[in-house]
């Protein structure tokens, strides 16, 4: 596997990811997300993660998951965001995955690498969230296994319940400690490439 910044390309693959009913129906209301409604998402997200970069290589940032060797359309698996930590913080992460690569374990790795290479490399960040629909069990699961706890069930947002998940960096750190002993998966390629 293969993480790279998201660049506005990527915006067609994920169209494709979410004109999938078993993705669309748990995330952005229950509705398709068209190629034209991703670029203009993504737009000024790139330009912000673009003007970070500029000064650091490995900084909070949304990536881009591609199958080892491949960055055609059939390579891509997914996407991770980082959210800058908020005032109290709180950094947020989402992800997503073509359904054709659920099941894998893609996720949990990149995430795991993701978390020690930029969010542990932020002093303001203090916690890590996500929220995710209490049936997306597969989400859930994720969360759970980097360690995250429920925090708040049932909650409205983005136009649907929303579950709560979150971990503390103190305890995020300890987790890290664990997987570097088991041997993170360097073998995903990290990359820091142009955006656009």
């Amino acid at each position: 596997m293969r993480i790279s910044p998201l660049r506005l390309s990527d915006a067609q693959h994920l169209a494709d990811i979410f004109s999938k009913h078993e993705v669309y129906k748990l995330y952005a209301r229950g509705k398709p997300i068209g190629e034209e409604q991703w670029r203009k998402s993504l737009q000024p997200v790139v330009q912000c993660w673009a003007e970070k970069m500029a000064g650091a290589p490995s900084v909070l940032s949304w990536r881009s998951l591609w199958l080892a060797g491949g960055s055609s359309g059939s390579g891509y698996l997914g996407h991770i965001g980082v959210g800058c930590p908020n005032k109290h913080g709180v950094v947020e992460l989402s992800y997503s995955l073509h359904p054709d690569h659920w099941g894998h374990g893609y996720v949990t790795e990149a995430l795991k690498i993701i978390l020690v290479e930029d969010v542990l490399a932020v002093e303001e960040a203090k916690a890590i969230k996500i929220t995710a629909h209490p049936e997306n069990l597969r989400s859930l699961a994720v969360a759970t296994r980097i360690g995250m706890v429920l925090v708040r069930e049932g909650k409205q947002r983005f136009g649907s319940i929303r579950d709560k998940y979150k971990l503390s960096v103190d305890k995020l750190k300890k987790r890290a400690t664990e997987w570097k002993k088991k041997g993170l998966s360097y073998s995903i390629i990290f990359e820091n490439l142009p955006l656009y």
